[in-house]
């Protein structure tokens, strides 16, 4: 998914697309990640967790190895479509898995899965614009990161083979908890971190191509924000084992978020760099939460399967608005600072909620 920031405005000028027909790109999987985790647990509880993410890591291979045929506007669309499927699959089951296998250690381990995540993006963001260029197109440049993904495919098979349907008595419980306050506190927060990193990966490197940077340099400064992502994620996979305060950690994440984002809205060639790195660790900070949260309030991998489905439906429904909206309003105004202040905004309110989590994880079922 990573894979198209850099590309955005290359591919829509190439396909003649508008602002806010290129932000369905990163919207539709977005969409997927929010319509699909349902189904997902569902698929679960019926062929097992580890069976189930191997079917989403196979999409996902495919759907990428369609991206060679990405000038067509259709097979791009498709592809993006499979590629959104086979992620909220993946997103769904990992942290149920590392509940299954590492227990009270599933919330480092899930970190840990985070910050790998976060450099992965980091890598694709900065290695894309290179391979399309070496690899004569862009879509060429999409489709190599099928390579990859077969590879893990490869490393999944054999794990995959352990893997039961989960007990009858367990599997009854797939509904979600809607009427639990603590899942919706954790919904909230998952949220805007999705929200936040959706759009900012859609838009961040457009915004600066607006203002008059080239493609290569406005890559540049989204791999730096997605660095200091990094940076900040393994911050708080260090502060997740030492057992640092949550509450403090939001608060520094909403504050750098906010900041940046305001300093992109207002004087976004002022400090760039700072903005972007500002940006990043607030994000990261914000993000890794939403990963570990569900893990530490789920009492087993069914619990944290239930609860990482309710924040990733919810959560990624909202998202999916954040950059064809984003799109939609600078097509209107002319201009980001309206949309990316609003997107501050949002930030401030939708991550207070988390504030009031317990520390303490309770003993009712959720």
């Amino acid at each position: 998914m990573a894979s198209l920031a850099p590309l955005i405005e290359t591919i829509r000028l190439d396909l003649a697309l508008s602002f806010g027909v290129v932000g369905l790109l990163t919207t539709i999987p977005v969409v997927c990640l929010g319509v699909f985790p349902i189904a997902a647990n569902r698929l679960a509880t019926n062929i097992g967790l580890e069976r189930a993410l191997l079917a989403a890591l196979g999409l996902i291979t495919l759907a990428t190895a369609l991206r060679l045929a990405g000038d067509q506007t259709a097979l791009l669309f498709l592809s993006t479509l499979i590629i959104g499927i086979g992620v909220a699959g993946g997103q769904a089951y990992v942290p149920a898995i590392t509940k299954r296998y590492f227990g009270a250690k599933a919330p480092a381990i899930t970190a840990l899965y985070g910050v790998i995540m976060t450099a992965s993006a980091v890598v694709v963001v900065a290695a894309t614009p290179v391979l399309a260029y070496y690899l004569g197109s862009w879509p060429a440049g999409l489709a190599i990161w099928s390579v990859p993904a077969l590879l893990a495919v490869a490393l999944w098979i054999p794990i995959a083979h352990r893997s039961s349907p989960a007990p009858r008595d367990i599997g009854k419980q797939i509904g979600l908890p809607w009427r639990n306050a603590v899942a919706w506190r954790i919904t909230s927060f998952s949220s805007v971190a999705f929200l936040l990193f959706f759009s900012i990966l859609a838009w961040y490197a457009p915004i600066y191509q607006a203002q008059g940077w080239n493609q290569g340099n406005a890559a540049s400064l989204l791999a730096v924000l997605l660095v200091t992502q990094l940076v900040s994620a393994v911050m708080v996979m260090v502060a997740t084992t030492r057992q640092t305060g949550r509450r403090l950690l939001i608060v520094l994440g909403t504050l750098l978020s906010v900041a940046g984002l305001a300093g992109v809205a207002f004087a976004p060639l002022f400090a760039p760099w700072v903005w972007a790195a500002s940006t990043g660790l607030g994000l990261g900070v914000l993000f890794t939460l939403t990963l570990t949260m569900p893990v530490e309030f789920g009492a087993n991998p069914e619990e944290v399967g239930r609860l990482t489905a309710m924040a990733m439906s919810v959560g990624y429904l909202i998202a999916a608005l954040g950059p064809v909206v984003i799109g939609l309003l600078r097509d209107l105004t002319g201009s980001f600072e309206l949309p990316i202040v609003l997107l501050g905004a949002l930030v401030l309110i939708f991550t207070a909620p988390a504030l009031q989590l317990p520390y303490a994880v309770r003993s009712d079922p959720i």
